[in-house]
């Protein structure tokens, strides 16, 4: 069957590291929060085109490992039966 369905994905990653790390002397400890949304739309019998967008912010108590990025992607996928 042919349509389109939007689908949105949130998802935290809580890192806490043993080990103090030797160049900064503190225990590094990060929290990453990425977030989803697509559209999944099957224009034709088996053929589906999935436009997403996913924004990523990465906290860190060591500065040097923060950053935020956002990337887009179009993927393009034949399923068989």
């Amino acid at each position: 069957a042919q349509g389109a369905e939007v689908y949105v994905r949130l998802s935290v990653l809580d890192s806490d590291y043993e080990m103090p790390n030797a160049d900064f002397g503190v225990t590094r400890r990060d929290r990453q929060y990425d977030a989803v949304l697509g559209v999944g739309w099957e224009f034709a019998n088996g053929w589906l085109l999935r436009p997403q967008v996913l924004h990523t912010t990465h906290h860190s108590n060591i500065p040097l490992n923060e950053y935020r990025r956002t990337e887009t992607s179009l993927t393009l996928r034949r399923v068989w039966d």
